[in-house]
């Protein structure tokens, strides 16, 4: 009876586990890091790219069907352009909202940590 052998680990053991493994995932103070503000700025690009070349492929098929050369593909690159715009301040909006939601809580965290008396 080999499986007699091998006992479960106790409570205390998985606890302390758990522990050691959330602390290694605890984050830090709650700023972004510049590699994520880097990922921000990537996506902000490829979005304004891809509404771009969703207007301007729209607007080439077309032209190419109807045989309207060059308009409907300026006029739907312009859409495209503004689409994109459109996107990107949204999410800036976006991000600017997330930033001062962390400044608000920054703030409230500190003035908590403040002892009563203590005005400054």
């Amino acid at each position: 009876m080999a499986s007699d052998d091998k006992r479960p680990p106790s409570l205390e053991d998985i606890d302390s586990r758990l522990r050691r493994a959330r602390e290694k995932e605890k984050p830090g103070d709650g700023l972004k890091t510049p590699s994520s503000n880097l990922g921000r700025a990537f996506t902000l690009a490829v979005e304004m790219a891809a509404a771009l070349a969703v207007g301007g492929g729209i607007g080439w098929y077309l032209d190419k069907w109807l045989d309207t050369k060059p308009w409907l593909l300026v006029v739907f690159l312009i859409i495209g352009i503004a689409a994109g715009v459109k996107n990107v301040m949204r999410q800036i909006a976006r991000i600017n909202a997330e930033i001062e939601k962390q400044e608000r809580d920054a703030a409230e965290q500190a003035r908590s940590e403040r002892p009563n008396g203590d005005r400054g």
